[in-house]
């Protein structure tokens, strides 16, 4: 009797997925930086000959085309972050259905295609908020960065959806819009009296024998009802980590899944 083998890729799963997250990141800075430096005449010297404008009197001011550019910027990074990581949550939610069968004593491969051509398009349809429970319930932990992803996703359907202005549709009990992230500091540890530095720059002078530690902190930025949301480029930046610590969390916590089922060898016994 023949029998087919199934090899699943772990470590390309977030691979993918944070390559997607720097070409991301890499085109954000490219855009803000360029919108930040950029001055009105280098805008007008840059028009080509016989230009068109489909409503020339209503044509933005420098200024005016300026703030459109960072809230297209905005919107666009809201979109798109959420997409690419909803698709990773679908290749995990298949994932995690490949693992289920291989755990089996005997693997179909009818059930192979059912995973991949019915399911995995099922999982598909799911919203972003479904997508994230599905997969808390499959491998049975809740990521500690769930929340600041979900937050992230409403902030990202009001920016799409209502032009950024808080709605109450986007609002909690208290009428408010909360979004979360994580952002980290640099600490610089003197060891013999434990005094702190934060390291806010490079070229920061430490006292010798001080110990260097990142700190990981919740950063909350809430918008009224009626508000309209603004991040800076530096919240963009923060948000771009955020999705970087969920995606390893989700990754590692199917693989201690994987690792449960006798499917991969645990990290204290690397030779089992």
């Amino acid at each position: 009797m023949t029998h087919d083998t199934l090899n699943i890729n772990l470590d390309a799963l977030l691979s993918n997925y944070l390559v997607q997250l720097q070409h991301l990141l890499d085109g954000i800075s490219l855009l803000e930086t360029g919108s930040a430096v950029v001055t009105e005449e280098e805008v007008a010297e840059s028009r080509h000959f016989m230009s068109f404008y489909p409503a020339q009197n209503a044509r933005l001011t420098f200024p005016e085309a300026v703030a459109f550019a960072n809230d297209w910027l905005l919107k666009s990074f809201l979109r798109d972050s959420i997409e690419i990581t909803g698709l990773f949550l679908d290749d995990c939610l298949t994932v995690c259905d490949l693992i289920d069968i291989s755990g089996k004593e005997e693997m179909l491969r009818s059930d192979v295609n059912q995973i991949l051509d019915v399911q995995s398009s099922k999982n598909h349809k799911l919203n972003f908020p479904n997508k994230v429970s599905m997969l808390e319930k499959k491998i049975g932990i809740t990521s500690p960065y769930g929340n600041h992803i979900l937050s992230i996703n409403r902030a990202r359907a009001c920016v799409v959806h209502r032009l950024g202005i808080v709605s109450a549709q986007d609002v909690d009990q208290q009428n408010e819009l909360t979004i979360k992230w994580l952002h980290y500091q640099m600490i610089a540890r003197e060891n013999d009296t434990g005094n702190e530095q934060i390291i806010k720059e490079s070229g920061t002078i430490v006292k010798g024998g001080s110990t260097i530690a990142i700190h990981w902190i919740d950063h909350v930025k809430v918008f009224q009802l009626g508000e309209r949301i603004s991040l800076t480029p530096l919240e963009l930046y923060a948000c771009i980590v955020t999705f970087w610590r969920f995606g390893n969390s989700i990754d590692q916590a199917i693989k201690n899944y994987a690792i449960s089922l006798g499917l991969l060898p645990s990290e204290e016994n690397p030779g089992k």
